[in-house]
């Protein structure tokens, strides 16, 4: 069995955090989700969802089970890697004033695998918290421990705003600035067995294009192609047999800024030697496919979400 992911969804209080997560819940996506999140008040399930509940152990008709942090952390993530259930991904939903970055050290540490943080911002509100004396210094670690970050309330801005708000977003990263609502596949990246290949009911605003490839001479070959991906490419996943190694088979994924070749050691029978990647809508096609086609060839066809 391999590391079970783990995403971690930050922002401050009022950035869209609990539209994000209700998404999520009420989607068909056909995961096994563990969501670990601040407060069942804010959340709204709909009862026709729940199966049962437990304490603060909520499971989902969908497969989802919705756990609080109101206890131990480190217990309920130690009960979820335990558990029999075999999740397919962890998403932690952080307080509006958590620390993004304490809890994927944290991750890091366990046997879990990070895939990423995703960090959430009301663009109408950002820089006015950010400048705030009392909170400011938190708005800024929570912006820079992102590897995407999710701009909300788009629509009540100009684009002359929104332009600003990137421009001063670069200051303090140089994570990939995306507009909600975004897709599942964006959010947490596409599941090596492609559960998530099929349209849910979200607003799709991106490019995925996929590859075939031939086995790497090299895990360094690797590394330097995945390091050399254009910024619009938000994820990339798959698995890759490289010749030179111990372990023959490796997941190749990334989340934003954050990249990582890992040995897979799943039983399950998933394709190899395929790449999928998924970009912002405004990149440029070609580049990405010139990118993704030093590697490989055309799997199918590439299509817009």
């Amino acid at each position: 069995m391999g590391k079970i992911p783990v995403t971690v969804i930050g922002g401050y209080l009022g950035s869209g955090k609990t539209t994000l997560i209700n998404k999520v819940i009420s989607q068909d996506h056909g995961l096994k989700l563990a969501l670990l999140i601040n407060d069942f008040g804010d959340i709204n399930i709909d009862a026709s969802l729940i199966e049962s509940q437990d304490g603060d152990v909520l499971s989902l008709s969908n497969g989802c089970v919705c756990c609080t942090l109101s206890d131990d952390f480190s217990l309920a993530m130690e009960q979820i890697i335990s558990s029999s259930a075999n999740f397919d991904r962890v998403i932690i939903e952080m307080s509006g004033i958590g620390e993004p970055h304490k809890v994927a050290s944290y991750v890091q540490e366990t046997d879990y695998f990070l895939d990423g943080v995703v960090v959430l911002l009301d663009v109408t509100k950002i820089k006015d918290w950010a400048e705030n004396r009392y909170v400011g210094p938190l708005i800024i670690r929570q912006i820079e421990s992102a590897d995407l970050l999710i701009g909300t309330h788009l629509d009540l801005v100009s684009d002359f705003r929104e332009k600003e708000i990137r421009e001063w977003l670069e200051n303090y990263t140089d994570s990939v600035f995306l507009q909600a609502p975004i897709s599942l596949d964006l959010l947490v990246g596409l599941e090596i067995n492609r559960k998530t290949v099929k349209d849910i009911d979200f607003d799709h605003n991106h490019l995925t294009i996929s590859a075939l490839i031939d086995p790497f001479a090299s895990k360094d070959l690797l590394e330097d192609w995945l390091h050399r991906r254009p910024k619009e490419v938000v994820r990339v996943k798959g698995i890759v047999e490289i010749e030179n190694e111990i372990e023959k088979s490796f997941v190749v994924q990334s989340c934003g800024a954050r990249a990582s070749v890992v040995p897979f050691f799943d039983g399950k029978q998933e394709e190899k030697n395929a790449i999928v990647a998924i970009a912002t809508k405004n990149v440029n096609k070609e580049r990405v496919e010139k990118w993704l086609y030093e590697i490989g060839r055309p799997e199918h066809h590439d299509h817009d979400h």
